[in-house]
C-alpha cells in the first residue's frame, strides 16, 4: 500500500511538473510569440499534457520565413507525431 502511495506521488509531481512547464512557456510565448523555440518547447508541454489540438496550433504558428531549418524539422516531426 506505501509503495502505491509513492508511486502516485511521484505520478502527481509529474504532472504538476508538466502544467507548471506549460504556464511558464505560454507567458513565454505571449512575450516572444515570433520564438520557434519556444513555440515548440510550449507544443511539447501541451503534447506532455495530452493537450494535442494546443499543441498543433502552436506548432502552425511557426513563422517559416524566420524559423532556422533545424527548427522547422522539429516542428514538423512533432507535427506528425501529433496527428
Amino acid at each position: 500500500n506505501q509503495l502505491l502511495d509513492l508511486q502516485h506521488l511521484d505520478f502527481q509531481k509529474l504532472v504538476d511538473l508538466i502544467n507548471d512547464s506549460v504556464v511558464f512557456l505560454e507567458k513565454a510565448a505571449g512575450v516572444l510569440p515570433d520564438d520557434a523555440t519556444v513555440q515548440i518547447h510550449l507544443a511539447q508541454a501541451y503534447k506532455a499534457a495530452g493537450r494535442n489540438e494546443e499543441a498543433m496550433a502552436s506548432l502552425t504558428s511557426i513563422n517559416e520565413t524566420t524559423a532556422q531549418k533545424a527548427q522547422l524539422q522539429e516542428a514538423r516531426a512533432l507535427l506528425k507525431e501529433l496527428n
